[in-house]
């Protein structure tokens, strides 16, 4: 019996030291792997205030503004969707 609490003592403490150190903290900053690209109506954007943004499944930007309807972006171009009033 004396034997089977030092083994599982042992792996307790193996898992313990291997949980400890699995994530060590990094001192580096990030890598410029991200741009910032402003965006506006001479680039195609719909002009007025943008209220919502979404990525699809396709990787395509939705962004929705008020009164101009829909647009889609392609990491391009902005395409304009019109949207049916009444």
């Amino acid at each position: 019996m004396q034997f089977f609490r030092k083994i599982l003592l042992f792996i307790t403490f193996c898992f313990a030291a291997a949980i400890s150190v699995a994530q060590q903290i990094k001192n580096v900053s990030a890598p410029d792997g991200y741009r910032a690209i402003q965006w506006t109506k001479d680039e195609g954007l719909p002009p007025g205030s943008t209220y919502t943004m979404f990525k699809d499944e396709n990787g395509f930007l939705w962004v929705g503004s008020n009164g101009s309807g829909p647009c889609r972006f392609d990491g391009a171009v902005f395409k304009r969707y019109l949207t049916g009033q009444g």
